[in-house]
């Protein structure tokens, strides 16, 4: 019933940033990829084999939504995947001090992708002061609001998954 949660919670930012965050002027050209926080959150809290297929399917659909060059999400997401599961293994990075810069830095690489499709199409595309002014507005964004997410949804999880087993305890017959 995890997954039901995790598909749920994604769609739901998924809409949230390409309908309401589209329709707000100064949200829309400065706040960063809301998906970016999700792939950070299934990376430090969710087991390998559950997260990635749900890496690879909020990938397909930013890329199919995005108008970007295809693949530049599902490879951004990816790698950001990847990177952050490999740096869990030596570093305790789900603590609470560390969500800011982890959150942070993954739009950093997500932006980097992006810079590098950009660069991949057009060679002479040199990274205009306009381009960094966004990058920094982004990374500022997710130093104060990405943690606040990761929390909601790791808190939301949690009643999710208490919900679900009360529910199917009492279905059961059992009480308790």
């Amino acid at each position: 019933m995890s997954y039901l949660y995790l598909i749920g919670s994604g769609l739901l930012l998924l809409v949230f940033q390409t309908t309401i965050f589209q329709e707000s002027a100064f949200l829309s050209s400065s706040f960063y990829d809301l998906l970016t926080p999700f792939v950070v959150y299934l990376a430090l809290f969710r087991p390998r084999r559950d997260s990635m297929v749900l890496v690879i399917f909020f990938g397909l659909c930013m890329d199919s939504l995005s108008g970007a060059p295809f693949g530049l999400f599902l490879s951004a997401y990816f790698w950001l995947f990847v990177i952050l599961k490999w740096v869990t293994q030596f570093v305790h990075v789900s603590s609470t001090l560390l969500l800011p810069v982890v959150v942070a830095v993954g739009v950093l690489i997500e932006n980097f992708f992006v810079v590098l499709s950009l660069a991949a199409f057009s060679p002479a595309v040199r990274i205009s002061p306009a381009v960094l002014h966004a990058v920094s507005v982004q990374f500022v964004w997710a130093l104060l609001t990405g943690p606040f997410l990761l929390i909601l949804l790791r808190d939301t999880h949690r009643r999710w998954n208490r919900w679900m087993w009360a529910h199917t305890q009492r279905k059961n017959g059992f009480q308790g």
